[in-house]
C-alpha cells in the first residue's frame, strides 16, 4: 500500500522527468547532428580545406611580416649608421683625403659630342668635355648651393629648378 502511494505521489514527476529528457535528448540530436556531418564532411575535405587555410592565414600574416622585417633592416641600418652620425668629425679628414684624391685624379672622363650647331644663344662649343663624379645626373645649369657643415665641410646641396632645396 505505502509503495503504490509512493508510486502515486512521485508518478507525474517521474513523467516530468522523462519527457525533460526525451526532449533534451531531440536538442541534444538537432544541435548534435549537424556538428557531426561537419566534422565528418570537414574530415572527408581535410586534404583539401587544411591546405587552402593555410595559405589564406599567411597571406593574411604576410604584410605584417614584411612591414616588420623592413622596419628590422631600418632599424639595423640606423644602429649601423648612428656611429658615423654621432662622431663624424673624427672620419672628417679621412672624407676629405678621399673625395680630395678623388678630385685630383680628375674622376672618369666622358665626352659629349652634340649633333647640331648651337644656336645663337647658347653660347657653348660644339664638343664638351665634363667629368663623372658623383653629381654627373646633376645638369651643369642647375642652381647648386655649398653650405659648410660643423667640421667645416662643403657639402652641396641639390636645388630644385627654381632654387630650393626638395
Amino acid at each position: 500500500m505505502a509503495n503504490e502511494l509512493l508510486h502515486l505521489i512521485f508518478l507525474p514527476f517521474l513523467v516530468v522527468i522523462h519527457i525533460l529528457l526525451q526532449a533534451f535528448n531531440v536538442l541534444l540530436w538537432i544541435f548534435w547532428l549537424p556538428i557531426a556531418i561537419f566534422t565528418w564532411v570537414a574530415w572527408l575535405l581535410s586534404p583539401i580545406i587544411v591546405p587552402i587555410l593555410l595559405v589564406i592565414v599567411i597571406l593574411l600574416i604576410l604584410p605584417y611580416v614584411w612591414h616588420f622585417t623592413w622596419s628590422l633592416i631600418q632599424l639595423a641600418g640606423r644602429l649601423i649608421v648612428l656611429p658615423f652620425e654621432l662622431f663624424w668629425e673624427p672620419f672628417a679628414w679621412l672624407i676629405n683625403y678621399y673625395q680630395g684624391k678623388k678630385a685630383r685624379s680628375g674622376g672618369t672622363r666622358k665626352s659629349k659630342t652634340k649633333k647640331r650647331t648651337p644656336s645663337r644663344s647658347q653660347a657653348t662649343a660644339k664638343r664638351s668635355i665634363r667629368y663623372e663624379d658623383e653629381w654627373s645626373d646633376v645638369e651643369h645649369d642647375e642652381p647648386v648651393s655649398w653650405y659648410y657643415t660643423a667640421a667645416s665641410t662643403p657639402v652641396r646641396a641639390r636645388l630644385g629648378r627654381h632654387g630650393s632645396r626638395g
